[in-house]
């Protein structure tokens, strides 16, 4: 893919005369993506809990005076 991609004919020609298969994935690339977008997941989550904790926190010390 990255060979195609780059204009390096020769090798993609080398790759495909040796049996290389077209279709294949890269599996350790789509686990990193996977893991990148549960990260950026988590991450948002806690976020958005911190804010909502903090303004639970704010209005319960607002309310008594």
């Amino acid at each position: 893919m990255a060979a195609s991609q780059n204009g390096h004919e020769e090798i993609v020609r080398t790759l495909l005369e040796g049996g290389a298969d077209v279709n294949a994935k890269s599996e350790v690339r789509n686990q990193m993506m996977m893991m990148i977008i549960i990260i950026l997941a988590l991450t948002i989550i806690m976020m958005m809990m911190s804010i909502v904790m903090s303004h639970k926190s704010y209005s319960s010390h607002t309310s008594h005076t």
